[in-house]
């Protein structure tokens, strides 16, 4: 079983995955929590290119300064231009998914373990298709085609978005530390966010039954309150 949680920026995932675990272990179940992009070798580096791209590139450079088949290797300049294309982005999160499938999911599954997973699947629809492409009907069909390639066969039982206005990411952005203020959070401006959290929107309209929209707005205890119905349902506990 595979639950997965989705929203744009400070959206709260981290916090509800670990209470989501501890309710799940309440009744005896065995979960374990994963993330993505990232969970593999290749995931976490690729998961450092995208949302750090300057760190990245200057350390493997700096790695491989006199290693004979890199010559000339040079830290980026201060200047250096570190944007990307919506295909670029797009082909890195879905390299990370098929290692994460491979190498993580499906082994936990194997093992009898449920899946809480902080993004899974939806996301390049919502950030590459909403975010990028503003919903262009070819290119989510694309994107939506190349995910179930990557996905390997499984997909979330549950996807629980948890939805926040943008004025509250933009809230919830300016008190973290600048340590977590990622490529998307620097680069990507308030119009984006916006087609991304309309695409989610779009998704959770098309599939009901497995997208639920949770409100993300109030302290912790009230978002677990308003998505545990959900795991009750899943789960079929009370």
């Amino acid at each position: 079983m595979i639950i997965s949680f989705e929203g744009i920026e400070c959206a709260g995932k981290g916090v509800q995955i670990k209470r989501t675990a501890a309710y799940l272990r309440d009744f005896g179940l065995d979960s374990v929590i994963m993330r993505e992009p990232g969970g593999t070798l290749y995931g976490e580096a690729i998961r450092k290119l995208l949302k750090n791209p300057g760190e990245t590139v200057s350390a493997i450079n700096q790695a491989f300064t006199n290693h004979t088949d890199y010559p000339g290797q040079t830290a980026p300049a201060e200047n250096q231009d570190f944007s990307r294309t919506m295909a670029c982005e797009l082909f890195l999160f879905l390299a990370s998914r098929a290692e994460f499938m491979d190498k993580a999911v499906k082994p936990a599954l194997a093992a009898g373990k449920i899946v809480l997973c902080d993004r899974l699947g939806d996301s390049p629809v919502a950030y590459q298709g909403g975010g990028h492409a503003n919903g262009d009907p070819a290119i989510a069909k694309f994107i939506a085609d190349a995910n179930r390639f990557a996905l390997q066969g499984d997909s979330p039982d549950l996807t629980l978005f948890i939805d926040i206005p943008i004025s509250t990411m933009q809230e919830r952005l300016a008190k973290e530390h600048p340590d977590k203020l990622a490529y998307f959070e620097r680069m990507y401006g308030e119009e984006f966010f916006k087609r991304a959290r309309s695409m989610y929107k779009q998704i959770a309209r098309q599939e009901p039954e497995r997208v639920k929209v949770i409100d993300g707005t109030g302290t912790k205890e009230e978002v677990f309150e308003r998505l545990k119905p959900h795991l009750i349902a899943l789960i079929g506990k009370n």
